[in-house]
């Protein structure tokens, strides 16, 4: 144990703002979804999406859909079909049923 002398106890380290993390489920999602959607769409010529824009595509997405978004969209993948092409086409789907997972 530190003497009372040795302690730093008017730091300026105990003076900072601790700063707030922002990661929770979703917002993973979200980096994931942007970091897999933004190369291929710079290279076929188109903007990318920031992730606030990403966010309002997929604002009424639930995460169960969003896992199951991202595995559709994986396997798409595999197969040829650019990644952007088949997440959009999955959103828009979602748009319209309010359900894509194969449970609900």
């Amino acid at each position: 144990m530190k003497a009372i002398k040795d302690l730093d106890l008017f730091g300026s380290e105990r003076f900072l703002k601790p700063t707030k993390s922002k990661t929770n489920e979703r917002f993973e999602l979200l980096e994931y979804f942007c970091s897999k959607i933004n190369p291929a769409r710079v290279r076929e010529g188109y903007k990318e999406f920031t992730p606030k824009g990403l966010g309002v595509a997929i604002g009424k997405v639930n995460n169960r859909d969003l896992y199951f978004i991202k595995s559709d969209c994986d396997k798409a993948e595999i197969r040829g079909v650019p990644y952007w092409k088949s997440f959009f086409h999955l959103v828009n789907e979602y748009n319209g049923k309010k359900t894509l997972s194969r449970q609900g």
